[in-house]
């Protein structure tokens, strides 16, 4: 039986195998450990770039985001919200001046919001 990290591994290389146009990739690199997590992530940016490989990645982790995407989406309760500027996510003090203002914001608008029953 293979682990957690061994099972991923094998399907991330199944999948690629197969040389795609486009890949969907949900949490796939979510469950390795920190070593093996950066060089599958080094290798599919490789195999991204060698192969002129589309994909659309599915993560929570905003340095991974930053590290494999060309653009970033964020969703919110299920629905396309925006499209975030990589620049700023790699900045930190306008990462943090972006974080700040959302997060008052969402306070505000839960502030007005009717209460759920």
């Amino acid at each position: 039986t293979l682990s957690g990290g061994m099972a991923q591994r094998v399907a991330l290389a199944r999948a690629l195998v197969v040389t795609p146009d486009l890949m969907l990739m949900d949490e796939p690199f979510a469950s390795l450990d920190a070593i093996t997590k950066s060089a599958l992530q080094d290798d599919f940016l490789k195999i991204k770039k060698s192969s002129n490989l589309s994909a659309v990645l599915v993560t929570h982790d905003v340095f991974e985001a930053v590290k494999l995407a060309d653009r970033v989406f964020v969703m919110s309760e299920g629905a396309l919200d925006s499209e975030v500027n990589l620049r700023d996510l790699t900045d930190i003090e306008r990462f943090e001046r972006a974080k700040a203002l959302l997060v008052r914001l969402k306070n505000k608008t839960r502030d007005h919001e009717p209460d759920r029953q």
